[in-house]
């Protein structure tokens, strides 16, 4: 029972971290605001779990990064082809995403201002990118690895560049397994442009 327990309270607090890391872009957040985001009142969870808010974030994070991987790496295992395949990724990446749509400026912002590139996220960002592009280059019949990896680049900027952007509108966070047909549109025309011949 302790072992279910205490994997609950690290993963309430892994979920409450990455929801204020994407409401608060960037800024930093108080241990108290994660604590009570949580559902939590213990002040020394954060340190019990992960020894620092620090460690807390980079936990959050990470993640947030293998689950993206995940996603994408059930898409390359997918029997669909074509615009289909895209289409499919491209919706559940929107879906995902729009669950702390605020993280993806937020990790940019760390990005940008980080004295060095965080492994975490290079690891990620390559394990993502080799993915994708096995992925768009059996979607779009490319044999180019160079073609697939700036498709790759159009494919996933036309997803995240959005979010970034706030184009998507206060409705985002309520976003369920069915994007609509205003996402729907959209993306088809992302997944016509990165497929065209």
């Amino acid at each position: 029972m302790r072992d279910t327990m205490e994997e609950t309270s690290r993963t309430r607090l892994i979920k409450a971290t990455l929801s204020l890391m994407g409401e608060r872009q960037g800024r930093d957040i108080p241990t108290r605001d994660i604590l009570k985001k949580a559902g939590m009142a213990n002040m020394s969870a954060v340190s019990y779990h992960f020894g620092s808010k620090d460690k807390l974030v980079r936990e959050a994070l990470r993640w947030y990064y293998d689950g993206m991987s995940e996603l994408i790496s059930g898409h390359s295992l997918s029997q669909a082809q074509g615009a289909d395949l895209l289409m499919a990724l491209a919706e559940d990446l929107l879906v995902f995403i729009s669950q702390n749509p605020g993280l993806e400026k937020t990790m940019l912002t760390r990005m940008i201002q980080a004295h060095a590139p965080d492994p975490d996220f290079t690891d990620a960002l390559r394990k993502n990118y080799s993915l994708l592009a096995d992925i768009v280059s059996r979607a779009a019949c490319i044999d180019d690895p160079e073609e697939a990896g700036h498709r790759v680049v159009i494919f996933m900027s036309g997803i995240v560049y959005p979010f970034l952007l706030g184009q998507y509108g206060p409705g985002v966070m309520d976003l369920s397994a069915d994007p609509g047909p205003r996402y729907r549109a959209y993306l088809q025309s992302l997944v016509d442009a990165v497929i065209r011949k």
